[in-house]
């Protein structure tokens, strides 16, 4: 922590607090940030479900709880007796709500989970632009709930709230425009819809056309930082404040993230690690070409009008899905359950539901999968499916202790098992198996590979895979990237596994800096500290992020 951080610009107003609204696509939270001249301070003020409705067929967002809930929170503050400076919401990306003339909601925004795009990028490329044309367009990766596509869908399907909305805005757009009345399309979260082109900045016009949409049915377009308007007089009536004003943060959640890692200058590479892994460096300008195509990289707008040139990697998913196998088995079997619990995808882990946007429609990544698949042969595997054996020279087979219900002790089990094995994890088997367990059995009968017996066997197969992974997006980022990487920083839960970190170190043989935990809701307090003038660089605001977190490091 940098103890000795000044700033000469604060005054009695300190301290000074902010309201950070971070929603993910299973629970949003609201956070009180305090700013005392030196350092932020988190506070976790309520949490609540964002529940996604199936409804004939579709899947939606129950977009008014969202709006009572930051209602409920405002009305706490209210009664703390809590002076704001300001209130910020981030969302995850793509999705999207649909508003007529006099203001009023038109149905329920599709969940981006909405089975309504299956096949939505195949359409789309047949008849109206070919898929080279939109990334040279957007330079973002491909998914079929990314916006273009299910505007498209939509207009395919003759949806009449399409037809009769007169603003389009992205989910923290539409939450911003329903306590403000001011409609706006921020830049960050327009980055994920593939409508945005970052050489211009603005929407895309040949897009939108191909559509049949105009630019003026959107927001018009405001970076992170700029104070948008205050609470309505009718939001104030309802929550007793007064009237507070409501920045656009950075309102894509991995954006405001990456914008709270407290990075000294330049020469890093940015992972967020949870659920699913980002691993990206920050650029001044896009980088779209051939190469960055075929590497499925994608180009996220980011604090500064700079650029998140990213990879998205499946990450911790594999063994979140893993762990609830044995949990509901119960016991520490020393085999996979023949019949495990079928279970949904989980963002309990993750830092940013948009990365889950990213990679969980399973969709198959081809470039990715054969940049990854030389992993077994230079960890030196060979021969044939095998098991492995744990520390110690034991059997694999032997009886084992049961299974920790602590997450940190199992993460440690990890020390238990010499297993060499490693999978590959983007492979779109792991997107969403019946059984996690057994996919990985299978993908290392099918390469080869010694094959895990105990939790402790796969746990290590899983950390090891996933730094792997990283050594090899790292290796394509100092490809397609001038950036010189002399360190990497990770943000998210994922930061707090102590082992995963040190097989990373290990792997890329970078420092790891591991921290802040809170991502998220930093960065979005930092925005908003910024636009009330202060800390006006990035650097300054990364300084204060490094000053209010522990940070630990990780040599290899």
């Amino acid at each position: 922590m940098q103890k000795n951080f000044q700033l000469s610009t604060f005054n009695s107003q300190l301290p000074m607090h902010f309201l950070s609204i971070d929603l993910g696509a299973t629970s949003g939270r609201t956070v009180l940030a305090t700013f005392d001249g030196q350092r932020i301070d988190l506070r976790e003020f309520t949490r609540f479900e964002t529940p996604q409705l199936p409804l004939n067929g579709h899947i939606f967002w129950d977009l008014p709880h969202l709006y009572n809930e930051i209602l409920r929170a405002l009305r706490q503050v209210k009664a703390e007796g809590i002076t704001l400076q300001s209130i910020g919401i981030d969302t995850w990306g793509c999705d999207f709500a649909f508003f007529d003339r006099q203001g009023q909601l038109l149905g329920l925004p599709h969940c981006y989970r909405d089975p309504h795009t299956d096949g939505a990028m195949e359409r789309y490329f047949a008849d109206r632009l070919s898929q080279q044309e939109v990334y040279d367009r957007t330079g973002i990766q491909f998914m079929p709930f990314n916006s273009l596509f299910q505007l498209d869908t939509l207009r395919r399907a003759n949806s009449v709230a399409l037809k009769n909305a007169d603003k389009i805005l992205f989910i923290p757009d539409a939450l911003i425009y329903m306590l403000t009345g001011e409609a706006v399309c921020e830049y960050t979260v327009a980055s994920t819809s593939q409508m945005l082109n970052p050489r211009t900045g603005d929407l895309d016009t040949t897009l939108l056309r191909s559509l049949g949409l105009s630019r003026d049915r959107f927001g018009r377009l405001v970076q992170p930082g700029e104070q948008v308007g205050t609470l309505t007089p009718q939001v104030q009536e309802a929550t007793g404040l007064t009237a507070i004003p409501v920045i656009a943060v950075a309102s894509h959640d991995t954006a405001s993230a990456v914008a709270a890692v407290p990075a000294q200058d330049e020469r890093f590479a940015y992972l967020s690690c949870g659920t699913w892994s980002l691993l990206g460096v920050e650029s001044p300008t896009p980088i779209i070409t051939a190469d960055s195509f075929a590497h499925n990289f994608t180009n996220e707008g980011g604090l500064d009008h700079t650029t998140r040139f990213l990879k998205n990697i499946t990450g911790l998913w594999i063994y979140e899905q893993c762990r609830k196998e044995w949990s509901a088995a119960g016991t520490a079997a020393n085999t996979p359950p023949t019949q495990p619990e079928a279970t949904g995808i989980s963002e309990a882990a993750g830092i940013s539901e948009a990365a889950g946007i990213s990679e969980a429609a399973g969709i198959s990544e081809a470039a990715g999968i054969s940049e990854a698949a030389g992993i077994s042969e230079a960890a030196g595997i060979s021969g044939g499916p095998v098991p492995c054996t744990v520390a110690g020279g034991s059997s694999a087979g032997s009886v084992q202790p049961a299974i920790p219900s602590d997450v940190n002790a199992l993460n440690a089990l990890c020390l238990q098992s010499t297993c060499q094995s490693l999978i590959v994890p983007d492979d779109p088997r792991f997107a969403h198996p019946a059984s996690m367990t057994a996919a990985i059995r299978e993908y290392l009968t099918e390469t080869g590979q010694a094959l895990p017996q105990t939790p402790a066997d796969y746990v290590r197969v899983i950390f090891r895979s996933l730094a792997a992974r990283y050594k090899e997006v790292i290796a394509m980022l100092r490809q397609l990237t001038p950036v010189d990487i002399q360190r990497l920083h990770v943000i998210g839960g994922g930061s707090r596994n102590q082992y995963l970190m040190q097989f990373t170190a290990d792997s890329t043989g970078l420092p790891v800096i591991a921290g802040p935990q809170e991502g998220t809701a930093l960065g979005n307090a930092l925005v908003q500290l910024r636009a009330r003038g202060h800390a006006t660089t990035l650097a300054a605001l990364r300084a204060i992020a490094a000053n209010s977190v522990e940070l630990i490091t990780y040599m290899p």
